[in-house]
């Protein structure tokens, strides 16, 4: 997983053809923190399912929710919300639901949109409601 932020507030998530960061690049956690760090809110896109199906190992998977439990309140703060482009079909409905989960759990709603245009509309109307609701 690698985040292009090049649109902020609209964030990428792009898909990694390799494991492990590259000598010389950031690890999600990194790039997470840098993120966070800009301290202002922000709309996670993720387009189209992930090609590179890396199954993460039980400690990958430990560090990840040791680290977003530890940064959950300042997630809840800045992101604000999280759109999947379903431009290859339907998310099937597990997924929907894990999504969903996960969302709830992190105070950041997951919405579903069939294509980037419409992932953009509903990322401005996100980011409206965050800043008139935290402002």
């Amino acid at each position: 997983m690698m985040l292009n932020c090049d649109e902020f507030p609209l964030v990428y998530v792009q898909d990694h053809d390799h494991d492990v960061p590259a000598p010389g690049e950031a690890s999600w956690q990194e790039e997470m923190e840098a993120l966070l760090g800009r301290n202002r809110p922000f709309v996670i896109l993720f387009d189209t399912p992930q090609k590179h199906e890396h199954e993460e190992t039980q400690e990958e998977r430990r560090e990840k929710a040791i680290w977003f439990k530890r940064n959950r309140a300042r997630l809840t703060a800045l992101c604000a919300g999280a759109i999947v482009i379903e431009s290859n079909g339907p998310t099937p409905m597990p997924i929907r639901l894990a999504a969903r989960a996960v969302g709830k759990a992190f105070g950041v709603e997951f919405r579903f949109v069939g294509d980037d245009k419409a992932a953009r509309e509903v990322a401005t109307t996100i980011l409206a409601d965050k800043v008139l609701t935290s402002g």
